[in-house]
């Protein structure tokens, strides 16, 4: 993995730059079209003890856009008030409560960062994504082998 550490010091996979970054650009093309709304479906389930929510969509119909979306949302990672606030969700009264409110862990698993070795690709995610959440939790103790 060799990802560099986003600006302001944010994480590799916590509060990660790259879901804003991504998005920002899918939003910036002439084809796309806005469903932000999603989110505002989302949104009411946070808290209340639905653990996962899973979006399905056929193959190359929008789940790394759907993604980047939500964490471009939901990240405490980069203000996204600029891209949002002419897009749908803006107006949800849950726009301004939940708009970059949360720690977002953000994976990629469409390539293999540079490893050949599934056990050693694994290892490499959580040893950053214990970094990641020692820097974030500095206070909090972590059992050894604990991600």
């Amino acid at each position: 993995m060799n990802q560099e550490k986003g600006a302001l010091g944010m994480g590799f996979y916590l509060n990660n730059n790259e879901p804003y970054s991504m998005y920002q650009e899918m939003a910036r093309s002439p084809y796309f079209v806005d469903k932000t709304a999603m989110i505002a479906e989302i949104i009411p389930r946070i808290g209340i003890g639905e653990k996962y929510i899973c979006v399905t969509r056929p193959r190359r119909f929008g789940k790394s856009v759907m993604a980047s979306m939500l964490g471009a949302f939901f990240s405490k990672a980069r203000d996204a008030k600029e891209l949002f606030d002419t897009m749908d969700i803006s107006h949800s009264p849950f726009y301004e409560k939940h708009l970059n409110k949360y720690n977002v862990i953000y994976m990629d698993f469409s390539g293999t960062g540079g490893f050949d070795d599934y056990g050693r690709y694994i290892s490499e995610i959580q040893a950053m994504l214990r970094e990641d959440l020692r820097g974030e939790y500095k206070g909090l103790p972590f059992r050894q082998g604990s991600v």
